[in-house]
């Protein structure tokens, strides 16, 4: 049984998410460290008035959603920690389109934030809202782990990569309930396994429903290419959301922030992915690089200095490939963004700026907003 007189920040914040509640009681003995983790950063939210907490949390239906929810307090924790005011945004704030996760306010601007864990795909996140519905009943009170295939575990970015995955998600949705009610119920855990997924069956003590538990893969590692690409396709998603906006939500800077996790990313490879490569020569003349629309905008809005340093405008000896500008520079999409967090697995944090976003949501001075 856990102890909440140890915890009282992380009990207090699961108020409105009973539910919840037991599901991590269930996952985590009470002397977890992750009980003590969580009570942290609640109590440091708290501690600053970062508003919502408890019903963002609430908005947690599942183990996977909770752990979003996590990241988007771990960066309430650090746009508070840098004195903004933060207000956390539920899933229904805005009451027709998707909502951003927190609204920001600093004595400069107003910004709406998106928050993106790095994860796998959609492909699990399919199988779990399907097993979020199916096993709401209390006879179906059982906790259903999921270890992904390597098939749906490596990240892809391109539309029809990412439509064959979703596709072999839905036929086992379809083929699930069948083997559900064959499987021998009585002593579990059990497992069994459909299309290279394994499915594992553990009981649940405390709830009338079942829900799924962990995803897990089959794969340990993956080429840092291929989560700094994925962390380019997130941005451009993230950016497209702004465009269902109207009327002042429109004039509020929109920030992404990735939380890259445990991936092996860092500054590099942000910039490589949403700037672009560069290329250094010396000793010889540079090839004759002609500045886009985009740049030269750029640099009349006050950010030359800012170009010139990036080496966006070049210098004596580097300039940006123009085979391989970044995502800033090649997706229209992305002027949507005003800038773009990334919290890596260190924990430290990075701020890249977008000097080409919209005239309503670009300031040179956002260069220093994490300062």
């Amino acid at each position: 049984m856990t102890d909440w007189n140890r915890i009282p920040h992380i009990e207090w914040a699961l108020q409105l998410n009973q539910d919840m509640k037991e599901i991590l009681q269930m996952k985590f003995d009470q002397d977890h460290g992750y009980w003590a983790y969580l009570d942290e950063l609640v109590r440091f939210l708290r501690s600053k008035n970062v508003a919502a907490v408890q019903e963002k949390i609430a908005d947690a239906n599942h183990l996977e959603k909770f752990y979003s929810t996590v990241s988007e307090l771990e960066f309430a924790r650090i746009l508070a920690g840098k004195g903004k005011d933060v207000t956390l945004l539920t899933d229904d704030f805005f009451e027709n389109r998707s909502s951003p996760d927190m609204l920001v306010k600093d004595a400069a601007r107003e910004a709406y934030v998106e928050v993106k864990r790095l994860t796998e795909g959609q492909a699990g996140f399919l199988i779990v809202d399907f097993l979020e519905s199916y096993l709401d009943q209390p006879a179906r009170a059982y906790r259903v782990d999921i270890v992904l295939s390597e098939e749906l575990s490596i990240p892809v970015t391109k539309w029809e990569e990412r439509l064959a995955r979703e596709r072999i998600a839905q036929d086992i949705i379809k083929q699930f309930p069948a083997a559900f009610e064959v499987a021998d119920l009585s002593k579990l855990p059990v497992s069994f396994g459909i299309g290279g997924v394994t499915f594992e069956i553990h009981p649940t003590n405390r709830l009338r429903r079942g829900y799924p538990g962990f995803i897990r893969t089959s794969v340990f590692t993956f080429p840092t290419a291929i989560w700094a690409e994925k962390l380019a396709k997130d941005v451009c998603e993230k950016a497209k959301k702004r465009q269902a906006w109207t009327g002042g939500h429109l004039r509020k800077y929109y920030l992404v922030a990735i939380d890259c996790e445990e991936k092996f990313l860092d500054q590099d490879d942000v910039d490589l992915r949403l700037i672009g490569s560069r290329v250094t020569q010396w000793g010889i003349p540079l090839p004759k690089v002609e500045l886009g629309f985009d740049v030269k905008q750029a640099a009349q809005r006050g950010w030359r200095s800012y170009l010139e340093k990036e080496c966006i405008i070049p210098s004596e000896s580097t300039y940006l490939d123009p085979a391989k500008k970044g995502v800033f520079l090649t997706e229209p999409a992305t002027k949507n963004v005003s800038g773009v967090m990334a919290r890596f697995g260190s924990r430290s944090v990075y701020f890249l700026p977008n000097p080409f976003a919209y005239d309503d949501i670009n300031d040179v001075g956002i260069q220093g907003y994490l300062e």
